[in-house]
């Protein structure tokens, strides 16, 4: 009797047809490219500023070496370049600027590598020279001259000017330097940016 219950419950069992489970269905296609797609739009506009901010990070860097550069320069006694004579010594200057100077390459998209050898001796001058490729280009607003006296304030003011995504509108940072109560050369404030980004 056992046998026959189980019999009798085998034949009402209906079976089901499978599903195939190869691949994937359209719409499971479709909504996957549509979260990458998503994702795409979020992502790739995040790294566009992220690649950006770092290639602008260069400046500020840059600016603060040709500072200290021209600090170290204000601070050093130069020779004179008088003859001397009999009766009169050897003079040495201190306290000295040097003029305006501007690297010779308009800022782009690529990094230029210097011929700092080419460029204005004036960079020589503060040791200003990097050795890897720039995407700014660097300078400074001075009069020039030595015996620069205490708390002058507009003694020099450095530059950095780039174009990073080469639209022709450069984003520009400067450091503005002048003279201490003790006549050494001193960073007056921040770095004044303007159109970081572009």
């Amino acid at each position: 009797m056992i046998n026959n219950a189980l019999s009798v419950s085998k034949t009402h069992v209906r079976k089901l047809p499978l599903r195939k489970t190869q691949g994937f269905t359209l719409p499971e296609l479709m909504i996957v490219v549509a979260i990458i797609g998503v994702l795409a739009a979020i992502a790739i506009p995040t790294f566009s500023k992220y690649l950006t901010k770092s290639k602008t990070s260069e400046a500020p860097s840059q600016l603060k070496a040709m500072f200290l550069g021209a600090a170290t320069a204000y601070a050093k006694e130069l020779p004179s370049q008088g003859l001397v004579t009999a009766g009169n010594s050897a003079s040495s200057l201190v306290h000295c600027t040097f003029p305006s100077a501007v690297t010779s390459w308009t800022p782009g998209v690529e990094k230029h590598a210097a011929d700092w050898n080419a460029e204005d001796q004036n960079f020589r001058q503060i040791g200003f020279g990097p050795i890897d490729p720039l995407y700014f280009a660097y300078g400074w607003v001075a009069v020039g001259g030595c015996g620069n006296v205490p708390n002058d304030p507009t003694l020099y003011n450095f530059y950095a000017r780039g174009d990073l995504d080469g639209d022709g509108v450069e984003s520009t940072f400067q450091i503005a330097a002048g003279s201490n109560p003790q006549n050494a050369l001193q960073r007056a404030g921040g770095i004044n940016a303007i159109n970081t980004t572009e």
